[in-house]
């Protein structure tokens, strides 16, 4: 049920929120829009692909943790279709 929508809910709400940090950051010219783009295409790449390593080394006995690095493994790369 939840566990298993919780990927879902985070990523929409991160696309949403990363959304409207980008626009703002573009329209009060502190980036412009070439280095948004690198930035959260950077983020939305590498965050990710720590957590899956990180995975890696999560024992049994850390089953939450597990969860939410699997969501952020998963979701978190959609930060790059935020902008």
């Amino acid at each position: 049920g939840l566990i298993s929508a919780l990927p879902y809910i985070v990523s929409s709400l991160l696309n949403t929120i990363c959304a409207f940090i980008c626009d703002w950051l573009i329209r009060t010219n502190k980036v412009t829009r070439t280095n948004a783009r690198r930035i959260f295409g950077g983020i939305g790449l590498f965050i990710p692909m720590l957590a899956i390593i990180w995975l890696s080394f999560v024992t049994c006995e850390q089953p939450i943790l597990a969860i939410v690095l699997l969501i952020i493994g998963n979701r978190l790369r959609n930060l790059i279709n935020s902008i």
